[in-house]
C-alpha cells in the first residue's frame, strides 16, 4: 500500500495552480468571444458602408442616365424613387 503524507501547503499550492489554469482558460474564452463579437460588428459596419456607397453609385448612375435622356426634374424624381 502506498502512503503519502498530506501537506496543507502542497494542497494550497495545487489548488492555486488549478485556479490559475481555470482563470486563464476562462480569460481566453471570454477574449475570443469578445474578439469575435467585435469582428462581426466591424464586418457588418464595413459591409453596410460599402453597400451604401455602391447604392449611391448606382443611384448617381441612374440620375445621369435620366438627365441625358432629357427627362424633367419631376420625372427624374419619380424614376429615382422607384429604385
Amino acid at each position: 500500500m502506498l502512503f503519502t503524507e498530506w501537506n496543507m501547503d502542497d494542497a494550497l499550492a495545487v489548488r492555486y495552480e488549478e485556479g490559475v489554469e481555470d482563470g486563464i482558460e476562462k480569460g481566453i474564452e471570454k477574449g475570443l468571444r469578445k474578439g469575435l463579437e467585435r469582428g462581426l460588428e466591424k464586418g457588418r459596419l464595413e459591409g453596410e458602408q460599402k453597400g451604401e456607397k455602391k447604392g449611391m453609385y448606382k443611384g448617381e448612375q441612374k440620375i445621369i442616365e435620366l438627365l441625358k435622356s432629357g427627362k424633367s426634374p419631376e420625372e427624374i424624381i419619380r424614376e429615382y424613387d422607384k429604385l
